[in-house]
């Protein structure tokens, strides 16, 4: 994100970030860098490697690794794939970042 997509996108109350490297998305230090710029309230996490995928062949890393980077923030684990935000669940203090988890085919809901 560079200084005139800044000022145009302006602070966002929340901020759906790519965070597992490959072509279409940021790798978790590129993400933090574009997290601390626009410095939402929420942060959700995007666009990572979960359970679901081959490590071996999956080019993506776990949202763990963005994580690790961001370490002070608070995470919230959302039990489900999906969540529902009003004005009233925004933090006054700080950002917090909500962590989805991804309901598999098979039954198993997991959380990487």
């Amino acid at each position: 994100i560079d200084i005139e997509q800044k000022i145009l996108i302006g602070r966002p109350d929340i901020a759906l970030l790519p965070v597992g490297g490959g072509p279409k998305a940021y790798t978790p230090l590129e993400a933090t860098d574009a997290l601390k710029m626009l410095n939402p309230k929420i942060i959700i996490p995007t666009h990572y490697r979960t359970e679901a995928a081959d490590p071996a062949t999956c080019e993506l890393v776990a949202v763990d690794e963005f994580l690790t980077l961001v370490d002070g923030i608070p995470v919230r684990k959302v039990a489900g794939d999906t969540i529902a935000l009003s004005p009233t669940d925004l933090p006054n203090e700080g950002p917090i970042i909500e962590v989805l988890s991804y309901n598999f085919d098979d039954g198993v809901s997991a959380q990487q």
